[in-house]
C-alpha cells in the first residue's frame, strides 16, 4: 500500500483546550490505524513536537499562557521550513486545534511563492480573542492569529497586559515578510459551523469570510461544498484543510472535547476529506481535537483512522 502523503507531523499540543488529554490524540490515531492494517509512521515523523502538560496549567485558562505558544510556534514552523521544501502533501496530527498557526506559518513561508486557501471544517469559528473569548481558551483563538484580528469593538473583558503584550507578538509571528497576514477572509471558507459566539459573528461580517453553516443537517451536502470550494478556490495552488472531528455530531464523537449536536456523519467526513484532498496536487491535511480520555472503547479513534487511511491508502 501506498500513502499518499509526503511529509507527517505530529504537534501533541493541549495548552489550547479547557480539558486534558488532546495531547494524547495523534498516538490514538496511530494505535487505531494500525489496529486497521495500515503504519501511517507515527514513530518515525521528522516532525515531532510535544508541549509538556504541568500542573500550571491547570490553573488558570490557557490565554494567560500565550508566552509560550509564542514560543512554541517559531518552533513548529521552523521544523516545516526545513522538512518541507520539495513535497507537496502534508499530514499534520495536532492535538488541540491550537497548533495550526505554527504548521500554517511554516508552509506559508516555506512555499512563498504560491497562495494558500483554507478549509476549515469544525463546529466553531475560532475567530476569538483576548478580548472577546468567553473561556479564554487558545483553541478558539487561532483563526484569529492567523488573520490578524485583535476586535475590540466587540470586547466583553480587558485582558492584563501581558496578555496583550503576548498577543501582538504572536500577531507579528503571524504575518508574512510584507507585513501581510498569515490568512485573508478571502481565502478562507468556513464548513460545518453551528456554534459561533455573537463576536465571532462580527467578524465573519465584517471580514466577509464564506462558511458552510449546519443550520439544517439533513440539507448538507458534500457535492455542494467541494463545488463551492472548487470556484472559490480557482485562484489558489495550494489548500491547507483543518479537519476537528467536533464537526462531526456529539452522537458519534464521545472522543473529543467540545462536542455540539448537529453535526455531519463520518461517511460525510469521508467523502469531503477525499474530495478536498484531491482537489489540488499541493496540499495540508491537519487533523484536531481527538481526545482518548474522553473516548469510548476507542471509537472515535478507529472511525477517524479509517476515514484517514480511504483519504491516504490508494
Amino acid at each position: 500500500m501506498r500513502k499518499k502523503f509526503d511529509l507527517l507531523g505530529i504537534s501533541e499540543m493541549e495548552w489550547g483546550a479547557g480539558r486534558r488529554g488532546g495531547s494524547l490524540g495523534p498516538a490514538a490515531l496511530h494505535f487505531a490505524a494500525l489496529e486497521g492494517g495500515w503504519d501511517m509512521g507515527y514513530g518515525r515523523a521528522p516532525i515531532h513536537l510535544r508541549a509538556p502538560y504541568t500542573p500550571a496549567h491547570k490553573e488558570r485558562p490557557s490565554a494567560y499562557y500565550l508566552h509560550e505558544f509564542a514560543g512554541y510556534y517559531p518552533r513548529l514552523s521552523m521544523q516545516v521550513r526545513e522538512y518541507a521544501p520539495g513535497l507537496r502533501r502534508f499530514l499534520w496530527l495536532s492535538g488541540d486545534h491550537s497548533s495550526t498557526p505554527g504548521w500554517f506559518h511554516g508552509l506559508r513561508h516555506a512555499f512563498p511563492e504560491r497562495r494558500w486557501a483554507m478549509v476549515w471544517i469544525d463546529a466553531h469559528a475560532d475567530l476569538h480573542t483576548p478580548y472577546t473569548s468567553p473561556s479564554l481558551n487558545v483553541h478558539g483563538m487561532t483563526v484569529a492569529m492567523m488573520m490578524n484580528l485583535i476586535d475590540q469593538e466587540e470586547a466583553i473583558r480587558q485582558p492584563t497586559p501581558e496578555m496583550v503584550r503576548q498577543w501582538e507578538r504572536i500577531l507579528t509571528f503571524c504575518r508574512m515578510p510584507d507585513e501581510t497576514p498569515l490568512l485573508s477572509g478571502a481565502d478562507l471558507l468556513y464548513v460545518g459551523l453551528r456554534s459561533v459566539e455573537p463576536q465571532e459573528k462580527h467578524l465573519i461580517s465584517r471580514e466577509r469570510i464564506e462558511g458552510v453553516w449546519l443550520d439544517d443537517p439533513a440539507s448538507f451536502s458534500v457535492e455542494a461544498v467541494l463545488a463551492h470550494a472548487r470556484k472559490k478556490f480557482a485562484g489558489c495552488d495550494a489548500l491547507f484543510i483543518s479537519f476537528d472531528i467536533d464537526v462531526i455530531d456529539k452522537t458519534l464523537v464521545p472522543g473529543t472535547g467540545t462536542p455540539e449536536p448537529g453535526g455531519i456523519t463520518w461517511e460525510q467526513a469521508r467523502r469531503l476529506l477525499q474530495g478536498l484532498y484531491a482537489m489540488h496536487p499541493m496540499v495540508a491535511l491537519e487533523v484536531v481535537e481527538l481526545n482518548p480520555l474522553l473516548d469510548v472503547q476507542n471509537q472515535t479513534a478507529d472511525r477517524m483512522a479509517e476515514v484517514l487511511k480511504s483519504v491516504f491508502i490508494a
